[in-house]
């Protein structure tokens, strides 16, 4: 789901707006949310907010996937029922999520060093994202 959304913004929305207006600050976590705008000085905002929003797909998409997964397995009485059920779950299991999210954001100083940690790994992770975006969108390192 990122990978599209993120190739979808890249080429249709990728262009930096700035954030003089609330306008061009919910458009840059929204619509530019998979792949923010470096904004340095404002992405200790950006940042919650665009998870915030990529939640939003995220579900949709869970609650597809595993309804449909199910479907196989269920007489058609029961399948709204069974909708209703993984939608539930899923509300239940992104507000847990939610709380642990906050928690973290609460607790930055303590968990610091263990962030340190995994720098490697997620800077590898967003140069990997990145040249797999550019070679999708067939466009070369700048």
């Amino acid at each position: 789901m990122w990978l599209i959304l993120a190739t979808v913004q890249l080429t249709f929305a990728g262009t930096a707006l700035g954030l003089a207006t609330a306008a061009t600050r919910v458009y840059a976590v929204t619509v530019q949310a998979p792949w923010l705008i470096p904004y340095e000085e404002d992405l200790p905002w950006m940042i919650p907010a665009a998870l915030a929003a990529l939640a939003v797909p995220a579900y949709a998409l869970s609650v597809f996937i595993e309804w449909r997964s199910l479907l196989p397995f269920l007489p058609p009485s029961s399948r709204p029922r069974a909708l209703r059920a993984v939608a539930l779950a899923n509300i239940a299991s992104y507000a847990l999520l939610a709380v642990l999210f906050i928690a973290t954001l609460r607790a930055e100083e303590i968990l610091r060093p263990i962030f340190a940690v995994f720098s490697p790994i997620t800077n590898w992770f967003v140069e990997s994202a990145f040249a797999l975006a550019q070679s999708l969108l067939g466009v070369g390192p700048k």
